[in-house]
Formats: C-alpha cells, sequence, structure tokens
C-alpha cells in the first residue's frame, strides 16, 4: 500500500488477478538502473494518483460508475480502439449495452477473452476450478457487465472516453483487417458489418 486516498477505492473483488493492473499509469518515465521496485511503482501510482482529478471524480459520480468499474471500462475501450474517434465510439455502445433494460447486458468483448487466455488461465490452467472463477469473472461472454478488473493501463484518452461515451444508439462494432470499425443498432446490421469486415484483406 502506498496510502493514496484512491487506494480506498479499488475494487477487492476475490478474482482480480492483478492488483495494481490498470493503476499504472502509462506515461514517459526516468529511472535509476538501481532503482528497488517498490520505489519504481510508486512512480507509476503516484502519476495515477495526480492524473486522476476531482473532476474526473465527479464526472464518475454523475455517471453512477466507481473508480474500480471505470478504469476496468477504461481498459476494456484501450486494447478494443486506437483513435479517440473509435474510443468515444466504442464507449458508447458499451454504455448503451449497460444502462438497465437493454436486453444486451453482456459486453461480449473479445479482448477480455485474450486478457484472461493470454494472462491468467496458463497459470491457473492445474486447478480448473480456479481457473473457471477467472474465466467467468475476465470474459464479458460470460459475466454481466464490466470485467472484474482492468485487463491493462488505460491511458487518459480511454478514461476520458470510458466517462464521456459519444450518443449513439450503437450496440454491436466489428474491424476488417485494416482496423476500420463498423458500428451498428441492430443484430442484423451486425451481422452484414462482420460480412463486410470479412470481405477486407489487410
Amino acid at each position: 500500500k502506498f496510502d493514496y486516498a484512491f487506494e480506498e477505492m479499488m475494487s477487492t473483488e476475490e478474482y482480480i488477478y492483478h492488483k495494481w493492473e490498470g493503476y499504472l499509469f502509462p506515461d514517459t518515465y526516468e529511472f535509476y538502473v538501481d532503482m528497488k521496485p517498490r520505489s519504481v511503482l510508486l512512480k507509476f501510482v503516484d502519476n495515477f494518483n495526480n492524473r486522476i482529478t476531482e473532476g474526473y471524480y465527479d464526472r464518475m459520480q454523475e455517471m453512477g460508475m466507481s473508480l474500480s468499474e471505470t478504469i476496468a471500462l477504461a481498459s476494456v475501450i484501450q486494447s478494443e480502439a486506437a483513435t479517440m474517434e473509435d474510443m468515444y465510439k466504442v464507449s458508447s455502445a458499451f454504455h448503451n449495452r449497460l444502462t438497465p433494460g437493454s436486453g444486451l447486458p453482456l459486453l461480449q468483448s473479445d479482448v477480455t477473452y485474450f486478457y484472461y487466455q493470454k494472462e491468467i488461465e496458463p497459470y491457473v490452467s492445474d486447478d480448473p476450478e480456479l481457473d473457471e472463477a477467472y474465466h467467468t469473472s475476465y470474459d464479458t461472454y460470460y459475466r454481466k457487465g464490466i470485467p472484474v478488473g482492468p485487463i491493462c493501463n488505460p491511458g487518459k484518452d480511454a478514461i476520458i472516453a470510458a466517462l464521456y461515451p459519444d450518443n449513439t444508439n450503437y450496440y454491436y462494432f466489428v474491424t476488417d483487417a485494416t482496423g476500420k470499425f463498423y458500428y451498428a443498432s441492430t443484430l442484423a446490421e451486425h451481422e452484414a458489418n462482420i460480412a463486410k469486415a470479412a470481405s477486407v484483406t489487410g
């Protein structure tokens, strides 16, 4: 612990795999060659604390989101989209799904499964019960809503996108081999987009 106030807002759910995932703010840093790991970690955490200002917390309250939910959602947005324009649109699709009564309570984000598959499964696969607990905590094809914890360390753009999504009626998106996004409001539109994206070669 580093005794920052935000640490009290970090989720304590049982199946968070890396406690500090999401809170090591991505930036350019300088370190001494022989710096101790705790001192290195402190620089990341201190930067996170300074970057997440009171205005961010006020917006979280307006959105009805906790800090841990915001950072976890931002991490999924960061992993899904490369540009600010797409981050805002991807965020809107996720928020639309998270809206009560949407009928689509699962985010169904591939990157959450990839995180489980690459970062967790190889280290817990010898314990099927634990493996399944982590799988269903992170993989948003199984877990309703936001994953139990962040799947990367999101930057400022993704955090802002999580808090200020575009106002759209999108519920679906898919990308083609070039990275272009196709957004849709209905499953039929989404299926047409999938076919369109599949026809594009990189």
